[in-house]
């Protein structure tokens, strides 16, 4: 898709908004490729870890999480 775009082949590539930072970050397309500053749709992401994880882990998986939402880390590589 992201070849298309830089080729003239497409005019533009409607994907979520971490997958595309990822790609354009993995193939070096920083120089080729913009992502727009436009969201058409919002939604929510998840963490998950099993059950047999030790409590006090999943505790300090949370607790870091709840940091880097609260301290605007999230919104920063969305």
């Amino acid at each position: 898709m992201l070849k298309a775009v830089i080729k003239g082949h497409a005019r533009f590539v409607y994907y979520h908004s971490l997958g595309l930072s990822y790609a354009i970050k993995k193939y070096n397309l920083e120089d080729k490729l913009k992502i727009l500053p436009v969201n058409f749709k919002v939604y929510n992401h998840y963490a998950v870890v099993s059950k047999k994880y030790p409590q006090e882990y999943f505790e300090m998986v949370q607790d870091a999480l709840k940091h880097i939402n609260n301290n605007g880390l999230f919104k920063k590589y969305l």
